[in-house]
């Protein structure tokens, strides 16, 4: 069974030394955990075991970003954990007009599964993107247009 918990930054310890996950690895050395744990983020969990961390950092009043980091076994569980980050998108919605993504362009079923959470993309291809070099798309959220 799929439940939302407040995210800890232990919830991530174990999905941080996965190799699905290596990337992520630098960039959450720089994160402020104290603040991450003060913003809108949550922890999925099934069978008491976090599967997918995420939250939104907002860029200002009714914009903010989408981070998550996924279990690499967490495809086992991918109905609910797609309703339970859907759930979280409708519960945030009605506070955000728009919510950002950038998926890597090379990782084709998170751009399909953002498609199917509602997101559009705004970017096809933005070049150089992420930390790591990596292209991106850029998709957007705006739940109550």
């Amino acid at each position: 069974m799929f439940e939302k918990v407040a995210f800890k930054r232990g919830h991530l310890s174990e999905m941080l030394n996965q190799k699905s996950n290596s990337d992520n690895v630098e960039f959450f050395k720089t994160v402020d955990f104290d603040v991450l744990e003060k913003l809108s983020s949550i922890t999925g969990m099934i069978n008491g075991k976090p599967v997918v961390c995420g939250g939104i950092v907002p860029y200002w009043n009714g914009r903010g970003y989408l981070w998550t980091v996924f279990d690499e076994n967490s495809k086992e569980y991918f109905v609910p954990i797609f309703r339970g980050i859907k759930s979280f998108l409708n519960d945030v919605a009605p506070f955000y007009n728009r919510l950002e993504i950038a998926v890597p362009c090379n990782f084709e079923i998170g751009i399909r599964r953002a498609k199917m959470l509602g997101f559009i993309t705004e970017c096809e291809r933005a070049i150089k993107f992420l930390p790591n070099g990596e292209d991106c798309s850029l998709m957007v959220y705006l739940g109550g247009r």
